[in-house]
């Protein structure tokens, strides 16, 4: 169902069925839209119905609407849903890994160097 797509995409679809299966119980009663997002960016429609699709899915697996799962249910979507994006995550290279090193050590480490007065 979540084959084909870019790893940001991916990764977006994951995003908000994260906001969906968080925020399940408070979306009925407050009319939360998932897609609607601080950054004001509009969810592309191909992410927005695979993410209804793969939401639906699992309620109909699940036997009952997101709004009624227990937290043990909510707590081991949200489980899959972190082990689907780990899945998918690009790993950095060697040397991206060396500069993000080198950085955080400087950062941390700053070199002393004297003032000129």
């Amino acid at each position: 169902m979540i084959i084909g797509f870019q790893v940001e995409d991916a990764r977006n679809i994951a995003y908000y069925l994260t906001r969906y299966f968080k925020g399940s119980p408070h979306l009925e009663e407050n009319g939360k839209d998932i897609f609607a997002d601080i950054f004001d960016n509009e969810a592309d429609g191909r992410i927005r119905a695979t993410t209804l699709e793969v939401i639906e899915e699992i309620e109909k697996a699940v036997g009952s609407p997101a709004s009624e799962f227990d937290e043990a249910t909510t707590d081991r979507i949200l489980d899959a849903i972190t082990d689907f994006e780990d899945s998918i995550t690009e790993r950095p290279s060697e040397s991206q890994a060396e500069d993000a090193e080198s950085f955080l050590d400087k950062a941390v480490n700053p070199a002393v160097t004297p003032s000129r007065s």
